[in-house]
């Protein structure tokens, strides 16, 4: 068909290609359009992938946003932007230390008195007397036992009549012989007589041997019925009764006696230690050892090394080790189990640091150091090298000089060049956060994730919080806060008074002020610093105050909403810390510690604090 000459009835395309639906003409009401239909829209196969990716994005970008418990963001707000990228850590801390160094083998051992003995019956018969009491101390050769000796005695009697009789008869033996011999001199009588008549002083002076021997043996059974001590020491529970009658069989004996003073420790010596001590020894050196309970806090006595012994055990690789002690308290108890502490040399003038500090990692022991100034402090990694430990306390070789200040708690939350907060920093207050005295007391969560709580600490500007812990450089350091959470936590003190301290000096005394509560930190350090403990002390102290910081933190969780019931919960903890840094004072520190509580807790009754 030819159409070329035929007019286009279609307007002109527009500069933009219409849709489907503009191409279609408009359909008169009423009427059906009898053209093809539009294809249904497509759907993209990508729109469910394109959802779940960007949920991800945005749980991503909350994760960041959002601020993690136990860190903090030292200048941002608490919903900051960049809460999680310069986060300061809470870390407790400690001074490195110059001093000496004792080292200590810390073994198993077993009291071992030098005797022990079951006294026995020598002879039967019935007891008559019991003159001891059990378990009283006796001497050596102290009558324990009588025996009725009555029999023994009449045996006796016989003993020596048999004896008057048969020396009679030697006597008159003898004076036959004499007279014998000299008839035979005379050539009177015939010899075989002579040598008769020997023969029967021979017998006669036998049986007068037999005689008295029999006596000896009477006056030994006698000698038997009265039973004495063999050794000087301790008797126990008696065996027998007033009554019974006792033979030499006798199986649990009558009574056993315990040789006391001294007492002898036997304990295993690794193979490894041995060169070391007999090295010592061998120089004339008197090694010390001190014997500790079964808990290992409380001293027993003190004694020495003895002796070691002459062989090795190859299925343990031990060598029995022997030491002495005077035990003139009678501390040690035979067969005791007893926990030994050796002294075996001294490193004078040793860098010293806790233990706690000491960190492995892949390229061999590190210590995080604390650097910058007051409020603003960061770490850095340094590489060690550790000598020899005792306990709680390393000698350092190298990396570290006195007078640095290392990680203690808190390290594996660290890197490189790190924030971090010490005990007695102030913190600025974050936004919304009450200030000053009597700040609300909420379930909102501090910058260290405990509830929020206002007032700003003792030396602090208005508006900051003190951390609630000793200095770095106190005795307790990073263990005085019995709460852990930190100038936002309900222990943060309110501002403090001063309490009279013993020789005039003053101490701080947190959580007076107005709106202050219990204020761990602050009042430990009080009560700590006029004892001026040694390095080993502050040492001992720090971990236990370290461990009472969590044991208070768990409690109050668990106390739940109740502030009572949370001070309470973290008292008892610091009851404990107490109770347990008691064995390790002297007792002049003792002294000076019960009269410093005394004094803070008058001024805290008097201050209407608490106590």
């Amino acid at each position: 068909m030819d159409t070329g000459s035929r007019p286009s009835t279609r307007p002109p395309a527009p500069a933009s290609a219409p849709t489907s639906d503009e191409r279609r003409p408009a359909a008169p009401a009423g009427s059906f359009t009898s053209g093809p239909k539009a294809p249904p829209p497509h759907k993209s196969r990508f729109g469910w992938v394109g959802l779940v990716v960007l949920v991800l994005i945005v749980l991503a970008v909350l994760w960041f946003l959002v601020p993690h418990g136990g860190q903090t963001s030292a200048g941002a707000g608490r919903h900051g932007r960049g809460a999680g990228m310069n986060v300061a850590t809470t870390v407790a801390s400690a001074a490195v230390t110059r001093g000496d160094m004792p080292i200590y083998l810390n073994e198993l051992g077993s009291a071992t008195p030098l005797a022990t003995v079951v006294v026995q019956p020598q002879i039967a018969g019935y007891i008559q007397a019991i003159a001891f009491k059990e378990g009283e101390m006796v001497k050596k050769g102290q009558l324990l036992v009588q025996i009725d000796d009555r029999l023994y005695r009449a045996q006796l009697l016989s003993a020596e009549a048999a004896l008057a009789r048969d020396q009679a008869a030697l006597n008159e033996a003898q004076v036959d012989l004499k007279r014998y011999q000299l008839l035979l001199s005379q050539d009177s009588i015939a010899s075989q007589q002579v040598d008769l008549q020997a023969a029967t002083v021979k017998q006669d002076e036998g049986t007068v041997k037999a005689d008295e021997a029999t006596i000896a043996t009477a006056k030994l059974d006698i000698a038997y019925c009265h039973i004495v001590s063999p050794v000087a020491g301790r008797v126990g529970l008696r065996q027998v009764d007033v009554g019974n009658y006792v033979t030499s069989s006798l199986t649990n004996g009558l009574v056993i006696v315990t040789e006391i003073t001294p007492m002898d420790v036997e304990f295993a010596l690794p193979e490894d230690n041995l060169p070391q001590v007999q090295a010592r020894l061998h120089a004339g050196a008197s090694l010390p050892v001190v014997a500790y309970d079964r808990t290992g806090v409380t001293q027993l006595a003190v004694g020495k090394i003895l002796t070691l012994d002459n062989i090795v055990d190859s299925a343990t690789g031990t060598v029995k080790a022997k030491a002495r002690f005077d035990n003139g308290a009678g501390t040690l108890f035979p067969q005791q189990f007893v926990n030994v502490r050796i002294l075996v040399d001294t490193l004078h003038n040793a860098v010293i640091a806790p233990t706690a500090a000491v960190l492995r990692g892949a390229n061999g022991l590190y210590a995080y150091v604390v650097q910058g100034g007051q409020n603003h402090h960061t770490v850095t990694m340094r590489t060690i090298t550790v000598g020899p430990a005792a306990g709680e306390a390393t000698a350092i070789l190298s990396g570290l000089e006195p007078g640095d200040i290392v990680v203690t708690d808190g390290s594996d939350r660290l890197r490189e060049s790190a924030p971090v907060i010490l005990p007695g920093d102030c913190i600025p207050a974050f936004p919304g956060a009450g200030a000053g005295h009597g700040a609300h007391k909420s379930g909102a969560h501090g910058p260290y994730g405990g509830a929020a709580s206002g007032g700003h600490g003792g030396g602090c500007p208005t508006g900051e919080r003190q951390a609630g812990q000793p200095s770095a450089t106190s005795i307790a350091a990073g263990s005085g806060s019995v709460s852990g959470g930190g100038p936002g936590s309900a222990e943060s003190a309110g501002s403090s008074d001063a309490a009279p301290a013993p020789g005039g000096s003053s101490q701080s005394v947190p959580g007076q002020g107005t709106g202050g509560s219990e204020s761990g930190g602050g009042r430990t350090q009080a009560l700590l610093a006029p004892l001026n403990l040694d390095a080993q002390q502050q040492l001992k102290a720090q971990a236990i105050f370290t461990k009472a910081r969590g044991d208070a933190m768990a409690a109050a969780a668990n106390a739940g909403d109740d502030p009572d019931a949370q001070r309470n919960a973290r008292r008892q903890a610091m009851e404990q810390a107490f109770s347990q840094l008691d064995p390790i004072l002297r007792p002049d520190q003792k002294a000076k510690l019960a009269q410093v509580r005394a004094q803070m807790a008058q001024h805290h009754g008097a201050g209407g604090g608490q106590p």
